[in-house]
């Protein structure tokens, strides 16, 4: 009790005078009022007492190592939540506004030109900007104290070493770097985490002290005695993350799309350049058989006249040579070849299933040649098929 006659209640904090029977802001007894005093053995003695200690109040309970502190020196919590707030809107405004102007009116045009990952880094940076500034105050530190470069650090160094002019350190290549991660494992271990776990997975683990219900050394700083304060803490916190993480998933998702499409380009390009090399083999093959008149059609010797012949291959890799067929599903083709006074032409289809090219000059395939080609158009049946001999 003061000497002005003022208490605290043991419930919510609030200020009360000392002949008040009950708590005027939540309603918890005064258990040294005459009238209360034989009911207070009857009442359990599991509420929390306050008494002021050094930043203010103190909460001391007997079932948790947690104190409530009023936060001296942390600055106002809700002016922190509504700047990032309001600065973290109008960044992903500015970016969607830029698409807007750029007449970019279609989800592909947007997602092809990255904003999807530019809005999931500046959601992320905002997180961490916000997180820093939570363990500040977490720290009862000024909370835009968390975000100023170097200044930052030596509040750290003050923190975990009790001497803030270590922080200058973080400036020195390599060595300062080494020394930021050292603050970071004090920091985690005094925020009850794995502190080695903060230093490997800091990206992730400085938003989860950030925003995490650990506190430093299970003191938690409030603004100001209200009973409902962390529960408005909370909400807030709550909120920005929620907004952030919609962001950075959509973002991550979309750019993972990207990826996916440009990557199953990038197996068209390979296939275009595997199916390439295929037909070459295939054509040198069938050229030396002509050459050397290694061809029979049906049993019947090739004997070079004007016309059609035509060469069918279940599993292409099996009679030439490709390189990476065993990484590769099996290509079906279909050759036409075409003699005109003894020049021949060679008309090629090819198919694994999925990609491949209808009948095409061997001349004219390119790295533009390959499609979405499933199955042979041709009833090669149908024809009097020649082989090579080997």
């Amino acid at each position: 009790m003061n000497n002005d006659g003022k208490i605290y209640c043991s419930r919510c904090g609030a200020e009360m005078n000392s002949n008040s029977r009950y708590c005027m802001n939540c309603g918890n007894l005064n258990p040294e009022h005459e009238a209360n005093k034989n009911m207070m053995p009857y009442i359990q003695s599991n509420q929390a007492s306050y008494n002021i200690g050094q930043g203010g109040v103190n909460l001391n309970t007997n079932k948790h190592s947690t104190s409530v502190l009023i936060g001296n020196n942390m600055g106002n919590f809700t002016l922190c939540f509504l700047i990032n707030i309001f600065l973290y809107i109008g960044s992903l405004g500015l970016i969607f506004y830029h698409a807007y102007i750029n007449n970019f009116k279609t989800v592909s045009d947007f997602i092809n030109m990255h904003y999807p990952l530019i809005i999931m880094v500046v959601s992320y940076f905002y997180v961490l900007l916000y997180s820093l500034q939570l363990i500040a105050m977490k720290c009862n530190r000024k909370w835009y104290s968390g975000i100023i470069p170097i200044y930052n650090c030596m509040l750290l160094s003050e923190i975990v070493f009790k001497n803030k002019w270590f922080g200058l350190i973080t400036v020195i290549p390599i060595i300062g770097q080494i020394l930021l991660l050292v603050m970071i494992y004090k920091l985690g271990i005094r925020f009850k985490y794995n502190g080695l776990l903060c230093v490997l997975l800091f990206p992730i683990m400085i938003p989860v002290m950030g925003f995490g219900s650990h506190s430093l050394d299970g003191n938690i700083y409030v603004d100001k005695v209200e009973s409902t304060f962390l529960e408005k803490s909370y909400k807030k916190k709550r909120l920005f993350s929620k907004v952030a993480c919609f962001f950075i998933v959509l973002g991550f998702v979309s750019t993972f799309w990207t990826y996916f499409m440009s990557l199953g380009n990038d197996v068209k390009k390979s296939k275009n350049v595997y199916y390439k090399i295929a037909s070459k083999q295939i054509v040198t093959k069938i050229k030396n058989g002509i050459n050397r008149s290694f061809i029979s059609c049906d049993g019947v010797s090739f004997n070079k006249e004007n016309g059609d012949y035509y060469f069918y291959y279940p599993d292409l890799g099996k009679r030439v040579f490709i390189p990476f067929y065993l990484m590769n599903d099996s290509i079906e083709a279909f050759i036409r070849v075409n003699i005109t006074n003894s020049k021949p032409s060679f008309y090629i289809t090819m198919t694994d299933g999925t990609y491949g090219f209808d009948e095409t000059l061997y001349e004219n395939i390119n790295n533009n040649t390959v499609k979405k080609f499933d199955r042979l158009l041709v009833d090669y049946k149908s024809f009097n098929l020649c082989d090579v001999g080997k």
